[in-house]
């Protein structure tokens, strides 16, 4: 056992030969094991409830298992020094790494036309002044040996943030939180900065997205607000 991580049911633990298992720990039954050939798995970060994990090899790649489907997907451009991964616990398709020096952000996009990847969305250098705990909403929290606290946002969140923050924001402020919610496949989100704006290009792009990651009640109302009978 090279590694190993805990959810409030499952022990998650890999091993050198590059096998991931999952343990349910009522009663310590082995319910599904992967075979990675990526060589020995050296890290793993499980979401809260175990249904998605990320994992580390000795070749250095990270991937995204998801043991229900059993599908294993490359995380393209994860740092190779990768130290820890958190799972945002207000948007369960976000996650973060951090490799001492910077938190780089990725998307999980299960629903996709062209099938389910795990994009990398931004990153910026950030120096935590410790451990980072937890994610939320774009915000990590890190911890100090001291038990202090400090929160840092996230570079691909800062025009969100700015908005929620100040309740509104500047037309070119606006423009910098529709792009992010777009990265972030915060379609929703991106629909209201469009309709605020009556910004057209906006709102069309908002429904062709919306398309591909087959949200079909989003695109119907995106189109349907730009009045094109063609794609309603």
């Amino acid at each position: 056992v090279t590694c190993a991580a805990l959810t409030p049911e499952l022990l998650i633990y890999g091993t050198a030969r590059g096998t991931v298992s999952i343990v349910l720990l009522q009663s310590l039954a082995t319910v599904r094991t992967l075979r990675h050939r990526g060589g020995a798995v050296t890290a793993l970060f499980p979401n809260a409830l175990g249904t998605r994990v990320v994992l580390l090899d000795a070749l250095g790649g990270g991937h995204l298992y998801h043991p229900a489907s059993e599908v294993v997907l490359p995380m393209p451009k994860l740092p190779a020094q990768t130290q820890a991964v958190l799972w945002d616990a207000a948007d369960p398709n976000v996650l973060v790494a951090y490799d001492g020096k910077a938190l780089t952000t990725h998307l999980h996009e299960p629903l996709r036309l062209s099938g389910a990847e795990v994009v990398p969305v931004g990153g910026a250098p950030t120096p935590l002044a410790g451990a980072p705990i937890l994610l939320l909403d774009g915000v990590v929290t890190s911890q100090t040996r001291s038990g202090a606290v400090a929160t840092t946002p996230l570079a691909t969140h800062s025009a969100i943030l700015a908005v929620a923050e100040r309740g509104g924001a500047s037309a070119e402020g606006l423009r910098a939180c529709y792009v992010q919610n777009v990265a972030l496949c915060r379609l929703q989100a991106a629909y209201d900065v469009a309709a605020a704006l009556r910004d057209e290009a906006l709102m069309r792009a908002v429904g062709e997205e919306a398309l591909r990651t087959l949200d079909v009640a989003l695109a119907t109302r995106a189109f349907r607000q730009l009045g094109d009978a063609a794609l309603v």
